[in-house]
């Protein structure tokens, strides 16, 4: 974090400027501009890069738990398709902030209820059945999501940059709002860390120990996607964190739901705020969508952690 702080953007700052923006604090704004840029352009930024991969990474290692499938991860379920359909119509419309945001959070914790009320009650447990009817409206979402970007004309640029993921122009409010989001989605995760292991071994073993496994997979389920649809809403579609923080947490901290929830939250956090400096530092005066860097890094990531996991 204090390196995405001090390093991340064009503007240089010394050692120096940098310690002293940092002890003075918000004050220091309006007088001085190394102050200006760290408290409301980085500052916001690297704190929204790390809830946005912290939701991502905790909603990644819930539904892995839950749905008791390795390659499950925030975007399965239709959720993303939702957000981004949602958020490129607020785009076309002209919104944007913390509108903008909701639009989107709402869109997709929406696929999510959609693809439940799809599959139906009497199949909640099934969860091969939630993964077809989340990709089945995932699709449908990305094919709006298309038309949306095909009817954007002079915002189909803006709209672009936000599906590839972008951290760009965040600000206080939307911090704020994605903090609440997100840590207390991670609470509430934490909170099922024992149910969540005991549907892990499966759907038998929890009817043995009196254990209502389909709500709580319902909860566990509509608490992954607000927190996967608040990050979206922040900042695009970001891949690889909800595979790669959670595959990461349970090789090297073990294999207990609370573990990996929160090991996750911490790597997808990590790696997302290592990921937006390099996308600010590739090329100098160009940012490169922070999703494509997240992809470049999280596929060879992922595909190590399987070699380990399978040594």
């Amino acid at each position: 974090m204090g390196l995405h702080l001090a390093w991340g953007g064009s503007l240089a700052m010394t050692s120096s400027e940098f310690f002293a923006a940092l002890q003075r604090g918000p004050n220091g704004i309006g007088d001085d501009t190394v102050a200006t840029v760290l408290w409301q352009i980085r500052m916001p930024r690297g704190l929204a890069g790390l809830l946005v991969g912290m939701a991502l990474g905790a909603a990644g290692a819930a539904l892995q738990v839950t749905l008791r499938n390795p390659l499950a991860e925030p975007f399965v379920l239709g959720v993303s398709g939702g957000a981004a359909a949602a958020g490129t119509l607020g785009i076309l419309l002209g919104w944007s902030g913390l509108v903008l945001m909701g639009l989107a959070t709402a869109g997709g914790v929406g696929a999510l209820v959609l693809a439940l009320l799809l599959v139906g009650r009497r199949a909640a447990g099934r969860t091969e059945r939630l993964l077809v009817a989340g990709v089945v409206i995932g699709a449908l979402l990305s094919a709006l999501t298309t038309l949306n970007l095909s009817l954007a004309g002079q915002d189909a640029g803006r709209i672009l940059m936000w599906l590839l993921g972008s951290l760009a122009n965040i600000e206080w409010a939307r911090v704020g709002v994605l903090a609440v989001i997100s840590l207390g989605c991670l609470v509430g995760l934490l909170a099922l860390g024992r149910p969540m292991d005991v549907m892990a071994l499966g759907d038998d073993v929890a009817l043995t120990t009196g254990l209502a496994a389909g709500r709580y997979r319902q909860v566990v389920l509509l608490l992954a996607a607000l927190a996967t649809a608040a990050a979206v809403g922040t900042a695009g579609i970001i891949g690889f964190l909800g595979l790669v923080g959670p595959h990461l947490a349970a090789l090297t901290l073990g294999g207990r739901a609370r573990t990996r929830i929160l090991g996750g939250a911490l790597y997808g956090g990590a790696l997302l705020v290592l990921a937006d400096l390099l996308a600010q530092r590739i090329r100098p005066g160009l940012e490169v969508p922070v999703g494509i860097v997240t992809a470049l890094l999280g596929a060879p990531a992922l595909l190590w952690v399987m070699r380990r996991a399978q040594a």
